[in-house]
């Protein structure tokens, strides 16, 4: 997976770095909105003088259509308490959204889609609450791979959708185990 980066980035007083991630996905199998939805910004915020192995991490997905940064406020408490922060978009929300306006109202960012005849439907949501899950887990790797980031202690925090996200997430991780270690219980 491409990553661009790492740019400077503050939030709250606190610096961290920024960076951008492509890893494709069909949302609707229209390449410019595709590609559109599968590249997002991530901004990494580590606390000072913790080894990367007894830090935890919190990823936080804001709502459907606001950018990671009205995540800001956590940034400065989590990092003081030694833990580290890592913010993305999701699809439709900040730089990862059509109009990019940053303001949180979903008809403004789901109208390029029904002017281009994509129905915002049920299954583009799964779509995008799978690809949520996903990302969850390239921006683990990447913490881990690139910052160290070893402590298996890992927690989401959703705001407004952003908690459905997590929660998604979470079962999909779950029931992924489920089957994995225990096979399908369906059998």
């Amino acid at each position: 997976m491409p990553v661009y980066g790492c740019d400077p980035i503050a939030f709250e007083g606190i610096t961290g770095q920024r960076y951008w991630f492509y890893e494709p996905f069909h949302f609707t199998g229209i390449r410019d909105i595709d590609e559109r939805l599968s590249s997002f910004p991530v901004a990494v915020f580590l606390p000072q003088d913790r080894p990367g192995d007894q830090t935890p991490l919190v990823i936080g997905i804001q709502g459907m259509c606001a950018p990671y940064g009205w995540n800001a406020f956590i940034v400065p408490t989590l990092t003081q308490m030694g833990i580290a922060v890592a913010l993305f978009d999701t699809p439709l929300a900040g730089e990862r959204s059509f109009t990019r306006t940053f303001s949180g109202v979903a008809h403004v960012e789901i109208k390029p889609l029904l002017d281009r005849g994509i129905s915002f439907d049920t299954q583009l949501m799964l779509r995008m609450f799978s690809v949520t899950a996903r990302d969850i887990g390239l921006v683990r790797n990447f913490c881990r791979d690139r910052y160290h980031l070893t402590d298996p202690r890992l927690a989401l925090f959703g705001v407004s959708m952003g908690v459905l996200f997590s929660a998604f997430a979470f079962t999909d991780h779950v029931r992924y185990f489920l089957v994995t270690q225990l096979g399908d219980w369906r059998d």
